[in-house]
């Protein structure tokens, strides 16, 4: 059984948040392009002087390569992007599981607002664009498709509307 949704539990039950779910995704009726809007911090742009990733693992969309960390740990997943001060334009954060996971994101102690793609295989199953950092002191909302993921992708906000990246796209993660 995978650990995710009972770390996200007891984060929930800790931290005092209530996360509504918005499902996203072919023949889920949501707009998977709109992220959640309610409780969320104003849009903070990523700046320019953020430290690029210095990882060899990219993602591949067409003949554009986003250069991204991997977090395939529990630890790694669930700290994602928390507590960093911005997210270098052109890169991103993959969080990944070893097999199909149902994978729900949520934006606590971020900085920033991010996009953030939900790929199966090399497909891309849900985008939720301009995603807001969470409001401390208020409930903190989840958000994903429902459908199992490979992997989410998270990027600066903007970045898939400037690559014209949707649900239903392919990508490739080359680790």
């Amino acid at each position: 059984m995978p650990r995710l949704p009972i770390v996200a539990a007891v984060l929930t039950a800790v931290l005092g948040c209530n996360p509504p779910r918005l499902a996203a995704g072919p023949g889920t009726g949501a707009t998977p392009e709109a992220a959640p809007t309610a409780s969320v911090a104003p849009t903070a742009r990523p700046q320019a002087s953020c430290e690029p990733t210095t990882s060899r693992s990219h993602v591949l969309l067409g003949d554009r390569k986003v250069p991204v960390d991997l977090a395939f740990t529990l630890e790694s997943r669930t700290k994602g992007l928390s507590g960093r001060p911005c997210l270098a334009r052109g890169t991103g954060l993959v969080l990944g599981w070893d097999v199909p996971t149902p994978a729900q994101i949520w934006m606590p102690d971020m900085n920033f607002a991010i996009d953030v793609v939900f790929v199966r295989g090399e497909r891309v199953v849900a985008v939720y664009a301009d995603a807001q950092p969470c409001v401390r002191g208020l409930p903190c909302p989840t958000f994903g498709p429902d459908v199992p993921v490979d992997y989410v992708l998270e990027v600066p906000a903007g970045s898939c509307a400037e690559w014209g990246l949707k649900a239903g796209g392919t990508i490739r993660l080359v680790r």
